[in-house]
């Protein structure tokens, strides 16, 4: 079994100090030249197909749906798919449906900031009151050292969540910049510099983007990721919606048993965790942080890839780095990066091993207590068939 990550969401009394010099490597290496996104894979090889052994997990642990897939390089090696979209509908799970990913929202909303600091539009150092004027008589002095980066180690001193559905505005982008200001003129709830995981974090860093592009958080990772790199399922939100079961449900369990849901985050949370996709296109973007090999469009260099995939600086592991947690593990070479995703009716897992040139992903349409360890068993068996070889 794939060790549980879970605790590392619990607060770490871990103090660093916020200095400029701290982010300076990482500055260096996000300054590099260009290269393509991966190729896009108009064509899918042959797969081993593991439905067989995804469904033995999925009746053990009576979830309705499972889906997992082995990405190598540019290719799924192997996937499977099994249960239902909804319960009891009799509708089967389909390898194109779209999955709610949760907060592994957060490290696609990381590369997509990481392509606005490519274009010069941001920078990793740039602080929230360098783009609200306001903030600069009105912010309260304990984020002054508070920058784009240690937004997304989540060290900046905000607190986990906000009242989402209570933010005033009828836009998203209205009441993410609502929101901002609210926030950082407050004292902060934890010490800067201390991790404590923040969604309200994710959706400053967001709302700064959107007030220096003039565009919204989900314009821009449609425009500067999801068509780049051709990631045509993705989109915000609960997959399924007026009650069609074109797309999977969501599921949770209450007083009455299993219920199948058609709810999601606020959209206001969007950075954090609202992104849906196919597994597919989910292997894409992993792919494209395993560097695979290039098609002819321009997104992010090497190194700035690399960039991403390092912890905030002075971390222990397991550490936090853009959207990913990052520790090691002797069958991955090394460092992995990792990440658990859940909008408490989808829960979602992802392993990416730079050094094998090897991701795991794995989905399942319920938040139930065990949605976790039924991941975690799926990435198992996906492991199990990377270690066979009979892909190659």
């Amino acid at each position: 079994m794939v060790p549980d990550i879970l605790a590392f969401y619990r607060p770490i009394l871990h103090h660093v100090t916020l200095r400029k010099c701290a982010i300076a490597p990482l500055l260096t290496l996000l300054s590099l030249a260009l290269i393509a996104p991966p190729k896009l894979w108009a064509q899918q090889a042959t797969f081993i197909d593991i439905s067989k052994k995804l469904e033995t997990i999925r009746g053990d642990e009576k979830v309705p749906g499972l889906i997992a897939a082995l990405v190598v390089g540019e290719r799924i090696v192997a996937q499977g798919v099994c249960g239902e979209r909804k319960l009891d509908s009799g509708i089967p799970m389909q390898l194109d449906d779209k999955l709610h990913l949760g907060s592994c929202t957060k490290a696609l909303t990381a590369s997509m900031l990481a392509t606005l600091v490519a274009a010069g539009k941001v920078n990793w150092n740039t602080r929230p009151t360098e783009v609200w004027r306001i903030l600069k008589t009105q912010q309260h002095p304990d984020f002054e050292d508070v920058n784009l980066e240690i937004l997304l180690a989540h060290r900046s001193g905000l607190a986990k969540d906000v009242d989402w559905w209570h933010l005033t505005g009828k836009k998203p982008v209205t009441q993410r910049a609502r929101m901002v200001i609210e926030v950082l003129s407050a004292p902060p709830e934890h010490p800067p510099g201390e991790y404590v995981y923040s969604n309200t974090g994710y959706a400053v860093a967001g709302a700064m983007a959107e007030r220096l592009t003039g565009k919204s958080w989900e314009q821009l990772m449609q425009s500067h990721l999801f068509r780049p790199l051709s990631m045509t399922s993705a989109g915000f939100g609960p997959p399924s919606r007026n009650e069609e079961t074109d797309q999977p449900w969501g599921h949770v369990i209450d007083e009455d048993g299993v219920k199948a849901v058609q709810i999601d985050n606020a959209p206001s949370l969007g950075p954090a965790g609202t992104v849906h996709m196919s597994i597919r296109d989910w292997a894409k973007f992993a792919s494209f942080h395993l560097q695979a090999p290039a098609s002819s469009e321009v997104l992010l260099s090497p190194n700035q890839i690399e960039a991403l995939q390092q912890p905030f600086p002075d971390s222990k592991e397991p550490a936090y780095g853009f959207g990913w947690i990052i520790t090691r593990r002797a069958w991955a070479g090394g460092k992995v990066l990792t990440h658990t995703g859940s909008n408490t009716t989808w829960h979602a897992t992802i392993w990416l091993c730079p050094k094998k040139n090897m991701a795991l992903l794995a989905v399942t349409n319920t938040g139930a207590p065990n949605a976790h360890r039924t991941c975690d068993r799926a990435i198992s068996t996906l492991l199990q068939v990377w270690r066979s070889k009979a892909w190659d």
